[in-house]
């Protein structure tokens, strides 16, 4: 259980941000992990980041590659 007036429940509820600690505070209350679904959340966005970033890294070594290839200047 979390310790606070009904208020505050409220303006917790229209925060657009909390500490981690309220957060886990009331995850044990609710029997819910926050954390857990946040981090699943926002796997896919990190996973499609990375698949961009490996990506970019592919294709500037080709490009380096190619300069060599070229005998051009780096």
């Amino acid at each position: 259980m979390v310790n606070t007036s009904k208020q505050n429940v409220y303006g917790i509820y229209r925060r657009m941000s909390m500490d981690t600690h309220l957060l886990a505070q009331l995850g044990q209350a609710l029997g819910r992990d926050f954390f857990r679904d946040l981090s699943e959340s926002l796997g896919p966005k990190v996973e499609k980041e990375l698949r961009q970033e490996d990506k970019i890294r592919r294709l500037s070594e080709e490009i380096e590659e190619l300069k060599r290839h070229l005998h051009l200047p780096g």
